[in-house]
């Protein structure tokens, strides 16, 4: 299959992902016990909404940015809302040629979608591990760059499957 995320990056589904996803995490971190987290389809781990394929569907439109627009959100989502805040104002705007700055709604700019890597490893605490697989050579790529310096994370390209066996006890 060849399926490229940043085409859909923001959409719906991934809103919904992502929101379970922290609220797991944070359950977990309840407990003082280190944990590991396993993505065996991990993408590139972060996407620009103004990007030439997030443009080409427009999915992030009616995903994050519609929450942005909201005005009184539970709780569980103000949180994904403020990580992929925070997420924003941790990276410089980038110079890509061609490319449209951000998108924006309600008076909020976005120029990047943090996909689960990075909102994972945002919330995992120092004492947590976690391994990131990604079957596209470019995307994998990607992925050990943002990670290159964080001993936390370990990042796989290759078959996400058969990294279940590596990493998960039968």
């Amino acid at each position: 299959m060849n399926y490229r995320h940043a085409f859909h990056a923001g959409n719906h589904a991934d809103v919904l992902k992502h929101i379970a996803l922290l609220a797991l995490i944070d359950t977990l971190k309840r407990k003082d016990t280190p944990f590991f987290v396993l993505d065996t389809h991990a993408g590139r781990g972060r996407y620009q909404l103004g990007g030439e394929e997030s443009r080409k569907t427009n999915e992030a439109d009616a995903g994050v940015m519609r929450l942005m627009a909201e005005a009184a959100l539970p709780e569980v989502i103000e949180r994904y809302l403020r990580a992929v805040q925070a997420d924003n104002q941790s990276v410089a705007r980038p110079a890509t040629p061609g490319q449209k700055p951000t998108r924006t709604t309600a008076g909020i700019q976005l120029n990047y979608y943090p996909g689960s890597p990075l909102l994972t490893a945002q919330a995992l605490r120092e004492q947590d591990r976690m391994a990131f697989c990604e079957l596209q050579p470019d995307e994998a790529e990607a992925l050990k760059g943002l990670f290159a310096k964080d001993s936390r994370v370990r990042v796989h390209a290759g078959d996400g499957y058969a990294a279940i066996r590596a990493f998960l006890p039968p």
